[in-house]
């Protein structure tokens, strides 16, 4: 228990992030210090997954340990020691959370717990960028970013204040996955009948996460909701009721929204969505230029002026074929496999596992959408969740044989090719996309 409650408190600082909203702690290197303690507790346990028979139960952790040999080759075939040292201890701490998470949740009773904490810990967060928001509080790192529009009726430049929360998720776009993805836990967490009458508590959640995604007045967000919401009908009701119910459902939800958030003009050359489908071409762009290790980890804005604003065109520019491929197998995996459940547990003999599923597996989806339109590969909270879909696998398999595919050349050889067949349709894409604009 002393294990799971370093790594709890290691979440506790990735999600709330005290060194960014309490000035007298800027600069202390809190993270490093438990997380560090964090290991030196389970080292022997992250040790063991790192065998060749738990990489094969668990073949995320092969994908994202490939991504890290990828970061530091990418620099490496350069000749770029210096840069491979730094890209690697960079990565190496995004792995390392990884591998702490899988190593500190081996129970269906301990998961429950940690998703209770992680939602908690999201609202707090959530509550002070609500509070800045609103005027009661002022964090500087929480002021709200001011985007400004031209007005074509008026011809006047207005801000337009969007929401966002301190770190990593300074970003308005990445603030509102984080949203998103606490929408989907609390409603989970909401409807767990087990925890009788005090699970009323999670509607205060739930109502600050709704609250605040349309004061971020993201789209990739809001999409990224829409597809979580979407893959948890698809999942609950089957595919053709669940996409029924997505085609009624959204029309109300963009008149509700109806503003930046639901509007898209890839001709008009203020709007942000234009600028990045440019840099996805850019980025496939770059990726034909050096296809084998990529440009090197790091690289995207000092070649495109930017970063790629989608997660997988970024991974195979930057890190390659090998990198790319790894990258998405990592994303993919879990979402294909948690699909792959949904006949193969039984509601009446696992009820908790059946339920659970499918909130995680809607959480995935929206953060795999919301990485369509972020940079998102080499931080910690992409790997949460990536980590949990690994443990939920794991806990399944115990119940269900079978329930996790394991890693082997043919799997391997599937999930390239789905890769290629992802970045080939994203071309496509973007190309149709800039012919428009």
């Amino acid at each position: 228990m002393f294990q799971f409650g370093l790594f709890l408190l290691v979440t506790a600082v990735l999600i709330v992030r005290p060194t960014d909203l309490i000035p007298g702690l800027a600069g202390l290197p809190i993270y490093e210090l438990v997380v560090l303690g964090a290991l030196l507790v389970s080292a022997p346990k992250i040790a063991g997954q790192l065998m060749p028979a738990a990489l094969a139960a668990r073949p995320v952790t092969a994908f994202v340990l490939g991504v890290l040999a990828a970061v530091v080759a990418s620099h490496l075939v350069r000749l770029r020691t210096w840069e491979a040292q730094d890209s690697g201890l960079m990565y190496l701490k995004v792995a390392l959370y990884y591998l702490l998470l899988v190593a500190s949740i081996r129970s269906v009773s301990r998961l429950r717990l940690f998703l209770r904490c992680v939602v908690g810990l999201m609202a707090v967060h959530v509550g002070f960028a609500l509070l800045q928001y609103a005027g009661a509080i002022d964090v500087e790192t929480l002021r709200s970013y001011r985007e400004k529009q031209l007005d074509l009726e008026t011809g006047l430049t207005e801000e337009l204040p969007r929401l966002r929360g301190a770190g990593i998720f300074n970003d308005p776009n990445e603030f509102c996955v984080l949203l998103s993805v606490g929408v989907l836990l609390s409603l989970y967490l909401l409807g767990d009948r087990r925890a009788g009458a005090g699970r009323g508590v999670w509607v205060i959640p739930l109502a600050a996460f709704a609250t605040a995604v349309p004061l971020t007045h993201s789209r990739g967000g809001m999409l990224a909701l829409l597809a979580g919401l979407g893959a948890f009908a698809a999942d609950r009701y089957g595919l053709r009721r669940g996409l029924l119910i997505l085609a009624v459902t959204l029309p109300v939800v963009l008149v509700a929204l109806a503003g930046r958030q639901t509007s898209f003009d890839l001709t008009d050359p203020n709007d942000t969505s234009q600028h990045r489908v440019l840099l996805w071409s850019d980025g496939l762009m770059l990726f034909r230029e050096s296809p084998l290790f990529g440009t090197g980890q790091g690289t995207f804005p000092e070649l495109a002026g930017q970063a790629a604003h989608n997660s997988f065109i970024e991974a195979y520019a930057e890190i390659g074929l090998l990198g790319g491929s790894c990258f998405f197998a990592a994303v993919a995996y879990p979402v294909w496999a948690l699909w792959r459940l949904r006949r193969r547990l039984d509601p009446q003999r696992q009820p908790g596992l059946c339920r659970l599923r499918g909130y995680l597996l809607a959480s995935l989806v929206t953060q795999t959408v919301g990485m369509m339109s972020l940079s998102r590969i080499y931080t910690q909270p992409t790997y949460l969740l990536i980590g949990l879909g690994t443990v939920f696998l794991g806990l399944a398999a115990e119940v269900v044989p079978g329930a996790a595919p394991r890693l082997n050349p043919r799997l391997a050889f599937r999930l390239a090719v789905a890769g290629g067949a992802c970045l080939a349709a994203l071309h496509v894409l973007t190309v149709l996309l800039v012919n428009r604009s």
